[in-house]
């Protein structure tokens, strides 16, 4: 098929613009978010479209964990500073009561600003 041949023509003009297209998603980035871990002091940067959960583990900070989903609440923590936000809802092992009192699950929350958090330490029986 010779390139004046009208699908060709169409092949080469569809390619250029998928080619325009992935180069314009390149150049938007997410913004990151600064996360300082207390009490050790810990930082590390997470970007705004995933979890603070897999934020941490992706730059070595432990925070607790099971299900991943808010279902268990394992990785409740506290938000001292700055602003999480839930995109699928707030998770099921998360009250009211505690989001109002500051509370947050870290395998669900994004965050919207840098934050400070403080991590709950499992307690477990004798």
């Amino acid at each position: 098929m010779g390139s004046d041949h009208p699908l060709a023509q169409k092949q080469t003009q569809s390619t250029g613009c998928l080619k325009h297209r992935k180069d314009i998603a390149t150049t938007i980035t997410e913004p990151v978010y600064k996360i300082t871990v207390l009490p050790d002091g810990e930082q590390f940067d997470c970007a705004a479209g995933q979890p603070i959960l897999t934020g941490a583990h992706a730059a070595d900070v432990l925070i607790s964990y099971s299900c991943r989903s808010g279902q268990c609440g394992s990785c409740l923590g506290r938000l001292l500073a700055g602003e999480v936000t839930y995109p699928r809802g707030q998770p099921d092992a998360l009250s009211t009561e505690q989001r109002d009192a500051g509370y947050a699950l870290f395998c669900s929350a994004y965050a919207v600003s840098n934050l400070t958090i403080e991590l709950i330490q499992p307690e477990f029986p004798r």
